[in-house]
């Protein structure tokens, strides 16, 4: 309150010093109450934590744990060993695949001195026979036939096509001893084949269960005219795919007239329809799927189905079918 006396002078001093001290007061207030705050809350947004001269010390931010890298493989020392293929799984390595490149031979038959037609087999040991090539029917067009295999280094084998036999007439395979290539007329059987390989000796391999499941891996292995041409020689061809669909056998040729008198469960197994690619001259080949972790023969591939308006499957006869004798 500011007092106010008689004497002019004394008065306006009084209200002077009052204004003063009002206007100092304010000042320091302002700094405190308004501007201090603004300064460290402008710290804390533009320079992270507050660091004071007290003895408090500063909250860091808690990052989350840098995660560890989980090792695949065994680790011995400072070095890392890069994990190993999952063989147990379906997926198939190349590494399995190697061994059965030595038994898939190209099929070539002439008639008259000329070549006739083109397919694919693989050679197999029989207990009581001896070493055989398992393929289809109708890759063998005539009665004079060969096979080779360049994975086995420049090495051509002769088939005794007057030797021909079958396990079932259901399905489309065929059985012939392999001899060397020369002189029929001067050997005799069993044939001398020690060093041709078969399925049996570098791979041990069985039959795959009957009806794998739709989706499950499979090689084709073969020698395809789409890319060793119409030649009695070229290269092997490997091609990868899945099991599509099944197909219930018979399916072709002169079973397939007999077909709606046959019952679909007459064969222990279905056909398999599959996406890997399956081209003329696979005929015979060899399909390999994958159970338990090991390669199994899932069967030969053998038709293509031209039903469709786009890319056609390819059909696999199943081992279990092509080996089938009824009781």
């Amino acid at each position: 309150m500011i007092k106010l006396e008689s004497r002019k002078g004394e008065t306006l001093v009084q209200i002077s010093l009052s204004i003063g001290i009002l206007m100092v007061a304010g000042a320091v207030a302002y700094y405190f109450l308004y501007l201090l705050p603004q300064q460290n809350s402008l710290k804390l947004v533009s320079s992270g934590p507050n660091v004071s001269n007290s003895n408090e010390q500063a909250q860091q931010p808690t990052l989350p744990p840098k995660p560890q890298a989980q090792s695949q493989g065994p680790i011995k020392g400072s070095s890392y060993n890069p994990p190993l293929p999952n063989t147990s799984s379906g997926e198939i390595v190349q590494s399995e695949v190697e061994p059965f490149k030595k038994v898939v031979f190209k099929v070539f038959c002439y008639t008259n001195g000329q070549l006739h037609s083109t397919g694919s087999g693989f050679s197999k040991n029989i207990p009581g026979v001896g070493k055989v090539l398992i393929t289809n029917k109708h890759v063998i067009t005539t009665n004079d036939c060969g096979i080779n295999n360049f994975e086995n280094g420049d090495s051509v084998w002769n088939i005794d096509t007057a030797s021909i036999s079958f396990w079932n007439d259901l399905t489309d395979q065929a059985i012939l001893p392999i001899f060397p290539a020369g002189n029929k007329a001067m050997q005799t059987k069993p044939y001398q084949t020690d060093d041709l390989p078969t399925i049996d000796s570098v791979a041990n391999a069985s039959n795959c269960p009957a009806k794998i499941p739709t989706d499950s891996s499979i090689i084709i292995m073969g020698y395809p005219a789409s890319t060793s041409g119409f030649v009695s020689f070229g290269p092997l061809t490997v091609t990868r795919g899945v099991v599509s669909a099944y197909s219930y056998p018979p399916m072709s040729g002169s079973i397939a007239q007999n077909y709606d008198s046959m019952r679909d469960d007459y064969l222990p197994d279905t056909n398999y329809y599959v996406d890997a690619q399956i081209d003329s001259g696979n005929s015979g080949g060899l399909a390999l799927s994958k159970n338990n972790g090991k390669l199994c023969l899932l069967g030969i591939p053998t038709w293509v189905s031209l039903t469709g308006n786009f890319q056609a499957p390819g059909i696999v006869q199943s081992m279990n079918n092509i080996m089938y004798v009824k009781k």
